[in-house]
């Protein structure tokens, strides 16, 4: 059985509340790009292909990790998306930190309608969909 999503609201309010401490206490590696907790590095599965030049959006991008490491494997323009006001406040430094070049978008990754028809190549999303709500029919 599936745990309840919160709205986009509550899940908003939730990151926001807690993205201080999980960045300091629990954070992601942003020195490669990984699927999970004890999973290979894209680096080692080459899930995505050749990144280099390719217009990459990070769906509930967090504190930048993804960005960065995106950067590091060659992809070109950069987008991360994330309802969460603080973690993207971590995500702006980290990506100064790193001097990586990125926009970032505070909106749900419900609604993608700022990015143009094909306009992106690689679209990444890890651990993001389960705080999608359940009845959007516009999920990607």
């Amino acid at each position: 059985m599936s745990k309840p999503r919160g709205s986009d609201e509550q899940n908003q309010i939730a990151w926001d509340t807690i993205a201080d401490r999980y960045q300091a206490e629990r954070g992601w590696p942003h020195a490669d790009l990984v699927w999970g907790h004890r999973i290979a590095p894209e680096r080692e599965l080459r899930i995505l292909g050749e990144l280099a030049g390719k217009r990459c959006v990070v769906l509930g991008c967090g504190g930048g990790q993804d960005l960065v490491a995106l950067a590091r494997l060659g992809a070109g323009s950069l987008v991360g998306f994330d309802l969460s006001r603080k973690m993207l406040d971590h995500a702006r430094a980290l990506l100064a930190r790193e001097q990586v070049e990125a926009a970032l978008v505070e909106s749900s990754v419900a609604d993608l309608s700022g990015l143009a028809d094909a306009s992106v190549d690689v679209v990444v999303s890890v651990h993001v969909l389960s705080f999608v709500e359940a009845d959007r029919k516009s999920v990607v």
